[in-house]
């Protein structure tokens, strides 16, 4: 497998997570109200 395709896949990977991360946190945010 190439090296940027490697590199690609691992910063999809990455903001699916932040994502995940994002939306967790808001509709932790928003219970706290």
């Amino acid at each position: 497998m190439p090296a940027a395709k490697l590199l690609s896949d691992r910063r999809a990977e990455c903001v699916s997570a932040v994502e995940k991360l994002k939306s967790a946190a808001y509709r932790l945010a928003s219970l706290n109200v």
